[in-house]
């Protein structure tokens, strides 16, 4: 059962004063497959921020579940959704109280005075479902418990306090961070609004281009991938950030020329430009750009009969990319024009032709950079498999984009199996994981020769627009 609310953490009495570690999360019970997706109590909520990131207020008639979807190699996702409200609703804002010039009030611990009003709205101006607002969900489960030994005997301190372990996340976990982007009210029998929500990494397309001060036309010469990527997020900063941890050094130095572009091109140029193995996305919780060298063993591991109770793996040459045609720009000798072909691919599988016609490349490396990705991705036939895991036996929020996956107890050749996570669903109850190599779609292409012809017309621009 999932409850929105306001979520209020456990307390711990009779132990004296705690030390908190985070802990695993608890052991799951015994699985019944016939109730797949019923889960332990999990409690969402969802706190509303003005444009500025002031909180306004927690939403407290959300109707439906959370559920989302997001594959690697893109900047977040959307999600909708419902609020049990109608034209009669009065309702309750709660803002800080500020003098003339906009500049808050606070008490002598320098906490804000907040003022409360109601508004007879439902919808658009001085209410919380309004174009532009910020909403982050968190996600409450879990709890608190005593660490204890193998005998079930509780360690404790110097003092004799027993050591407290939080199991989930019972303060909470951020699973979704964006804004509104669209609402729908709905009047009639039944009345209700609508509310999408789209993730920050919204603002790699839509914020500020590449620019270096008033320059639209930016160039890094022979510089380490890791290093170009948070140069485009520390330039002209939004909400997409990144930490120590979430950009690897690749040991690739390119020159990149950006001209134009916005920042999710520039991550997507960097990208092409990685070793084998690599991949990026945004975390819709986080807010983080994430380039990362995939994993050479299981993150997670799933058990035949614990943790899922079957699974379909299959094997495709359906989009085989062991031969690239590769048309650049022009180095001041003339179009780059190259061909590039894995041979024992093509001897291990058959022949698959591909072509890439990408005008901001006009040295020879980048290119064969570029091509290498492409075929040491697509150049022999994938495996690929989705998997259903209920929250009940395993703690879905902890699993991530891009992570391995590893399995036991089928007996078979599936027990030797390492997928990467390309892809998930996400809903309370259920996360469904896509594994294997993501497979480009129709849709994807077309974006992708759009991009193309676009970044083709930029080409020779002044470097600062008049």
């Amino acid at each position: 059962m999932n409850i929105w609310d306001v979520g209020n953490s456990a307390s711990v009495t009779g132990y004296g004063p705690p030390t908190i570690t985070q802990g695993p999360p608890p052991p799951p019970p015994p699985v019944n497959w016939e109730d797949l997706g019923v889960e332990n109590t999990k409690e969402y909520v969802a706190k509303v921020y003005s444009k500025t990131g002031q909180f306004m207020r927690v939403l407290t008639d959300i109707t439906d579940d959370l559920t989302f979807s997001q594959q690697i190699l893109t900047p977040g996702t959307t999600t909708t959704i419902r609020l049990a409200r109608s034209a009669e609703n009065t309702i309750e804002l709660r803002e800080p109280l500020t003098d003339q010039a906009g500049v808050g009030y606070a008490d002598q611990t320098g906490d804000p005075y907040v003022v409360t009003s109601t508004t007879a709205n439902t919808v658009g101006p001085d209410t919380d479902i309004e174009i532009g607002l910020g909403v982050d969900i968190f996600a409450h489960y879990g709890g608190y418990e005593p660490l204890v030994n193998e005998k079930g005997e509780p360690y404790v301190d110097q003092d004799g306090d027993p050591y407290i372990v939080s199991t989930g996340a019972p303060m909470g976990r951020r699973v979704f961070s964006g804004k509104i982007m669209k609402y729908r009210a709905h009047y009639g029998d039944t009345e209700y609004v609508e509310a999408t929500l789209i993730s920050h990494g919204v603002e790699l397309t839509k914020g500020e281009l590449i620019k270096s001060g008033a320059a639209t036309t930016v160039t890094y010469p022979s510089t380490e991938i890791a290093t170009i990527a948070k140069s485009l997020l520390d330039t002209n900063p939004g909400r997409i950030g990144y930490t120590t941890g979430s950009i690897d050094t690749t040991g690739v130095t390119p020159t990149m020329k950006f001209e134009l572009n916005t920042k999710l091109e520039g991550i997507k140029s960097l990208y092409s430009q990685t070793p084998d193995g690599y991949f990026w996305y945004v975390d819709v919780g986080e807010n983080l750009l994430y380039i990362k060298k995939r994993n050479t063993v299981a993150d997670h591991i799933f058990v035949k009969g614990k943790h899922l109770a079957d699974i379909d793996i299959e094997k495709s040459a359906e989009d085989l990319r062991n031969k690239v045609y590769f048309v650049g720009g022009d180095p001041g000798s003339g179009t780059l024009f190259k061909v590039y072909t894995d041979t024992a691919a093509i001897t291990d599988s058959e022949l698959g032709v591909h072509r890439i016609t990408d005008r901001r490349f006009t040295l020879t490396a980048s290119a064969q950079r570029y091509a290498s990705k492409v075929m040491s991705e697509y150049g022999r036939p994938i495996w690929t498999s989705t998997i259903t895991i209920p929250s009940s036996v395993y703690d879905i929020e902890s699993i991530k984009l891009g992570q391995m996956v590893g399995f036991r107890n089928f007996g078979n050749f599936v027990d030797t199996q390492l997928l990467q996570i390309v892809g998930y669903n996400y809903t309370s109850t259920l996360i469904t994981l896509t594994l294997g190599t993501l497979q480009e779609g129709m849709a994807e292409i077309i974006a992708d020769l759009d991009e193309g012809l676009s970044n083709e017309q930029y080409q020779q621009l002044p470097t600062t627009p008049s």
